[in-house]
């Protein structure tokens, strides 16, 4: 019995990390250093990266009224197709400023607070299919101050857009490529720039011109931002009763009943655009972020 005691002890011993000569104590365990801390995931800074957009992408992008976007091939390439087909006038209701048109409209991401100062460059490698070179444009919703405060619920479609800018660059004269796309390229200080109604930024105003450079006078943090714009040829948000109307809104109405977008889209067509256009849009470019259709 007394032989099972100290072997059951010294097996206790053991097991606890080793009995000293005497056996009468135990080792230290070896001190294990902790686990180096998890890096910290570092910010987005807008206008970088790598953007790819799919066909469930685009399948929930609000258009207005008969417009179609789809990832198509193109010379063995996946290629945006941006299209508004040829309507009668569609009931007004759809656009804030109440018109009838098609307009094909597609959102890009990843652009909210980039600066116009450091916007660098725009490139667009596009083509027209149907309908002519006309109404292919770019929009960039800008904050003129950029501290985007601004309260869409209690502010008034006039407010938001004294606040919040719409910026137009339209693309021209762009070098064809080997495969047949045009590449359109542009940058703040080219003279290809519109904006829509006033305070002007120093920028031409859209329509009408002529087109300027991205001066921002008064404004030099300006910036890309997501969000209302209430602008008249933009979808309205019809899931509040009261912005749904048959006619154009006054200008009197909730900024909120203009329906949140993206800071930067591509456009095909207007409020009033009734024919078939299609363009494809092969790779987008804008500052250091590269965006392309899969």
């Amino acid at each position: 019995m007394t032989k099972f005691f100290i072997a059951s002890l010294w097996a206790l011993c053991a097991a606890l990390a080793g009995c000293g000569s005497g056996g009468d104590s135990l080792t230290t365990p070896p001190v294990q250093n902790p686990p180096p801390p998890m890096p910290l995931p570092m910010p987005f800074v807008p206008g970088t990266g790598f953007l790819e957009i799919d066909q469930p992408a685009l399948n929930v992008m609000p258009q207005a009224n008969s417009a179609t976007l789809s990832v198509v091939t193109d010379g063995g390439t996946s290629v945006l197709q941006i299209s508004t087909l040829a309507t009668a006038a569609n009931p007004a209701g759809r656009f804030v400023g109440g018109g009838t048109g098609n307009k094909a409209i597609v959102g890009l991401d990843g652009f909210d607070g980039l600066k116009l100062s450091d916007l660098a460059s725009v490139t667009l490698d596009a083509k027209a299919v149907i309908g002519g070179t006309s109404n292919f444009y770019m929009n960039f919703l800008v904050d003129p101050d950029c501290v985007k405060n601004e309260d869409v619920n209690t502010m008034t479609i006039a407010d938001i857009r004294t606040n919040r800018r719409i910026i137009v660059w339209i693309p021209s004269g762009g070098a064809v490529q080997p495969d047949g796309y045009n590449r359109y390229n542009v940058s703040p200080t080219d003279a290809q720039w519109l904006i829509v109604g006033s305070p002007t930024l120093g920028v031409g105003p859209n329509p009408g011109g002529p087109a300027t450079a991205l001066s921002l006078t008064g404004f030099p943090n300006a910036c890309i931002v997501d969000g209302i714009s209430a602008d008249g040829g933009l979808p309205r948000n019809t899931s509040s009763p009261a912005c749904v109307t048959a006619a154009g809104l006054p200008t009197t109405a909730s900024a909120s009943c203009g329906l949140a977008h993206k800071g930067a889209l591509i456009l095909l067509g207007d409020s009033n655009n009734l024919t078939a256009k299609t363009y494809n849009v092969k790779r987008v470019k804008i500052k250091d972020r590269e965006i392309v259709f899969r």
